[in-house]
């Protein structure tokens, strides 16, 4: 079940915080994929951070380009500038 719930949740396990297992379960005791679909919802209605980024949407863990240094580790051992600038 988590690993369906992973498919609209950033943490799949997050279902648990809404639901229980047998509130997901038929009554012949099997995991009922449209009572989890609607669990899932009404999670994501309830705490929106929880649902992943849509498609489109940059998720990147934060990572962002950096500028090439002015001077390389290469130039410091050289003896080239040295100091704040």
């Amino acid at each position: 079940m988590e690993a369906l719930a992973g498919q609209r949740l950033r943490d799949g396990s997050d279902l648990w915080t809404a639901t229980t297992l047998v509130d997901l379960l038929d009554d012949e005791g099997e995991v009922d994929a449209g009572k989890v679909s609607e669990a899932i919802d009404q999670l994501a209605a309830a705490k929106p951070h929880y649902v992943k980024s849509g498609p489109g949407a940059s998720f990147d863990l934060g990572a962002r380009p950096v500028a090439p240094a002015e001077h390389s580790f290469a130039d410091v051992l050289r003896g080239g500038r040295r100091g704040g600038g």
